[in-house]
């Protein structure tokens, strides 16, 4: 897979409504990757695999435990985009630059973690996908 993206900032010229929209963005996508992930392991649970396929269960307790981990994660970043929400409804009472430099700084470092972790979802359902293509047999 190609080497991801590298984090760069264009928020210091944005709106706090800006802001609030792409944090309410983030959210959807996270609930998205949430079914996403968890249709992943309904598939993992009930698929029919080729007969004889090396080291199936054992890579497949595997990736269920990277969607578990994954899963665990998101419930953190979820946490800190709330925790972001609630601190940007403060930041238009914000007038001096520090403040607002201090918001921008903090919603930085809550988007740059948000690509990271998207980025290894996006990883880690290309491996899954491209495993259960090879395990389950196609039907004629």
């Amino acid at each position: 897979m190609e080497n991801p993206i590298h984090y760069k900032s264009f928020n210091s010229s944005k709106t706090v409504d800006e802001l609030t929209f792409n944090l309410i963005n983030y959210k959807i996508r996270m609930k998205s990757l949430k079914n996403e992930l968890d249709f992943m392991v309904f598939i993992i649970d009930t698929a029919h695999f080729k007969p004889q396929v090396i080291n199936l269960f054992e890579i497949l307790s595997v990736f269920k435990n990277d969607i578990h981990d994954m899963l665990t994660a998101q419930k953190g970043v979820l946490h800190k985009i709330d925790n972001s929400s609630k601190i940007l409804f403060q930041k238009r009472e914000c007038e001096d630059v520090i403040c607002e430099d201090f918001f921008i700084k903090d919603y930085d470092l809550l988007e740059e973690e948000l690509l990271k972790y998207f980025n290894s979802a996006t990883h880690l359902k290309a491996d899954i996908i491209q495993y259960l293509e090879s395990v389950i047999p196609l039907k004629n």
